[in-house]
């Protein structure tokens, strides 16, 4: 199996990046990280090239690596959306990427490509924030449709909401009983994953 992760987080050793390193010793899968804040990344603009075209404007820019992103999307068994929570909602960098997968939809719906196809595959949310939060509908519900255009299921979501009282990077001074109620989430979040590969379309 494969699976990528892609973290759209803009800090770099942020909780959602800690969040992702305590999950990967467990994965029993080769993986590839895509961190959306940090590539050149431009989101769709709507120019509606790819409505007769197979090849997206934007690919036509060197500095725009999204195409190569989105191959690695492509050829996945598993994807993990991680992302910290803005106002109940995933990140503003990765948003701009998951514009991108309008190609998918044009492709299939629209100029009906007939050598168009992008096999099933599974998802995963991951998400960091304050204990304020208290409404996932919005985000979860986002993250489906988003999940709909590189066909993958939606699976489970693993949630840490304490980030502003117990950041991640203070989980050696977490108490036993915290240390142990994360690491369960996370295992059994990361189960899910590891589960035999999906048939394919």
């Amino acid at each position: 199996m494969y699976t990528v992760i892609l973290n759209g987080s803009p800090k770099k050793d942020g909780n959602t990046s800690i969040l992702i390193n305590m999950i990967l010793p467990k994965l029993n899968s080769g993986f590839k990280i895509i961190n959306t804040f940090s590539k050149n990344i431009t989101p769709c603009i709507d120019c509606q090239k790819c409505y007769t075209s197979s090849k997206c404007a934007l690919a036509e820019n060197d500095k725009d690596k999204t195409t190569v992103f989105l191959n690695e999307i492509e050829k996945a068994d598993n994807i993990i959306i991680a992302s910290p929570l803005h106002y109940s909602m995933l990140s503003g960098s990765f948003l701009n990427f998951a514009s991108r997968f309008q190609y998918f939809y044009v492709s299939k719906y629209i100029r009906k490509d007939e050598n168009f196809h992008i096999k099933k595959k599974r998802g995963f949310l991951l998400l960091t924030g304050g204990g304020t939060t208290k409404d996932f509908y919005p985000v979860e519900k986002v993250t489906k449709l988003i999940l709909r255009q590189i066909n993958a299921s939606y699976e489970d979501t693993l949630k840490y909401i304490n980030t502003d009282s117990m950041p991640l990077y203070r989980f050696d001074d977490f108490s036993d009983l915290e240390k142990l109620n994360l690491t369960n989430k996370i295992n059994r979040f990361v189960e899910k994953i590891n589960l035999s590969n999906i048939s394919q379309k």
